[in-house]
């Protein structure tokens, strides 16, 4: 929880703030830039962050007083930073779904663009903008990897006795470490007990936050359709109430000092209000420079020091690194785990979100129920689901330590994420597409296959670049399920290593 806290008072007002200043006051092409650019370090495996944070951040601290660069203030910083990237993504999507409409309205009226972008935009979007803060926690609290490299794994509360700084110098361990850390190795009965209670106490935690998150989309649809219809009722009424006016009233003049009164009024606000809009132009622009900047430092510290030690190695007889550095089984297996993870997965998911969208009907009990179970899977984190492959799929079905284990328990974690991209992006597809194709005389399932599935097939190929994303950057849970082996896989029945468990294995 302490982890958490810290991380997330860092990463939202900096991320909902760079999301807000990148989607409504830059142009087109640098926002297209700077979001890919930020979706691309989304995709990088959180290993190779919590190595550049060790290595960096970590020496930084070493050098301002710290006894090593694995601490609760590096991990803080590193974890602050995944969560930002998360929160952006789902923020500046959130900004971007807004209507158009809205900013006319606000503009047309006589408010600034900054008003506008802080008053309109964002409440607009705030709903959404809560669910990617708590998505955000949701990945802090699931960390593995990352946070081994960088807490210390000392299992103990820091104790603000001893000062500040050596409060936030300290090391610390959390749920998730403890799990990854110990579940591989083969333990008595009590101890894999107490790690799969640890294993509840996260599932529970992150339904909670989910049941938060669905609990507030439902009260603010609520609070819509309330605002409705007061708009509805007001208009009704404004509009008797302007005409009696016009019967029966008598139109009164300003005099010279309530004419002047109201004029001082007038440039005070204005100035208050442009001290305002530059204060908030100000922010959005530091924290954005904050943003790219650690950004471009981290991509220009792993492609700086990938190409030293290329360069390093270079220098050395291949033959030394057989077995041991030796690129075709990590790629191998890399690719052998996303076939695994997404043969089955890439189907049953695209039709499960085709149904939840076309078929299903609305607000029923069973959409609910596969709605809940999605968004609590999506937000599960991943050793959880390494418990459920080595409890149910290893060791309970007898599958063992291969590609099919791990491949169905990417299977399960990748479900949820291809069913709400893929289902959200068929919602994007106009109705009115749907009524002239069916007018026309066209079945249900043509107009489903030869209008909806072309019309939506960008946020189909999202939902499955995402899925292969997740695969390629998980570590803890293909270590436990997968183990390690340095020589290349024959079938799908043997071990094998890739990428992202190489790098893990030399940090």
């Amino acid at each position: 929880m302490l982890v958490l806290t810290l991380a997330i008072i860092i990463a939202a007002p900096l991320a909902i703030l760079t999301a807000l200043f990148v989607t409504e006051f830059l142009s087109r092409q640098i926002r297209n830039i700077i979001i890919f650019v930020i979706e691309l370090l989304a995709g990088i495996p959180p290993v190779l962050f919590a190595v550049f944070g060790r290595e960096t951040i970590g020496m930084l601290f070493v050098r301002a007083g710290a006894s090593g660069p694995t601490n609760l203030l590096t991990a803080r910083v590193i974890l602050a930073f995944l969560a930002l990237l998360t929160i952006f993504a789902l923020s500046a999507n959130a900004f971007l779904s807004v209507p158009k409409s809205y900013r006319f309205a606000a503009l047309a009226m006589g408010a600034s663009r900054t008003y506008t972008a802080f008053k309109v935009v964002k409440t607009a979007a705030r709903t959404k903008i809560i669910g990617s803060v708590i998505f955000g926690m949701c990945r802090v609290i699931g960390e593995v990897t990352a946070m081994i490299l960088l807490t210390g794994m000392a299992v103990q509360i820091p104790n603000l006795r001893q000062g500040f700084w050596s409060f936030l110098f300290s090391p610390i361990a959390t749920l998730a470490t403890q799990i990854g850390i110990e579940l591989p190795e083969h333990v008595a009965s009590l101890h894999r007990s107490a790690l799969f209670d640890l294993g509840l106490i996260l599932l529970m935690m992150v339904s909670i936050l989910n049941i938060i998150i669905l609990t507030t989309y439902k009260i603010q649809r609520q609070k819509e359709q309330g605002k409705h219809l007061i708009r509805r009722w007001k208009r009704k009424h404004s509009q008797r109430a302007s005409n009696s006016l016009a019967e029966g009233s008598n139109s009164t003049w300003l005099t010279d000092k309530d004419f002047l009164m109201l004029i001082n009024k007038k440039i005070k606000t204005n100035y208050y209000n442009k001290t305002i809009n530059y204060c908030r132009i100000f922010w959005m622009i530091l924290t954005c420079l904050l943003t790219l900047s650690f950004s471009a430092w981290i991509i220009l510290n792993i492609i700086i020091n990938g190409f030293a030690a290329i360069s390093y190695l270079a220098q050395f007889d291949s033959s030394a690194f057989i077995g041991y550095y030796e690129l075709p089984p990590l790629i191998i297996s890399t690719f052998m785990l996303i076939f695994t993870g997404t043969f089955l997965s890439i189907p049953i998911d695209i039709i499960t979100a085709i149904y939840l969208s076309e078929y299903a009907r609305k607000n029923s009990r069973l959409v609910v129920l596969i709605q809940f179970s999605t968004d609590a899977l999506v937000a599960t984190p991943s050793i959880v689901f390494a418990i459920f492959g080595y409890v149910v799929l290893v060791v309970g079905l007898g599958l063992g330590h291969n590609f099919w284990s791990v491949g169905l328990m990417f299977f399960i974690m990748t479900l949820p994420i291809i069913i709400r991209v893929v289902e959200h992006a068929l919602h994007d597809v106009p109705q009115e597409y749907r009524d002239a194709v069916l007018t026309l005389g066209t079945s249900k399932i043509g107009m489903v296959c030869k209008v909806v599935l072309p019309n939506a097939k960008g946020g189909i190929i999202t939902g499955i670049i995402f899925a292969i994303s997740k695969i390629i950057t998980e570590t803890a849970s293909v270590l436990i399920i997968l183990t390690s082996s340095p020589f290349i896989p024959t079938s799908f029945n043997d071990i094998g290593t890739t990428l992202t468990v190489k790098v893990w294995s030399y940090k």
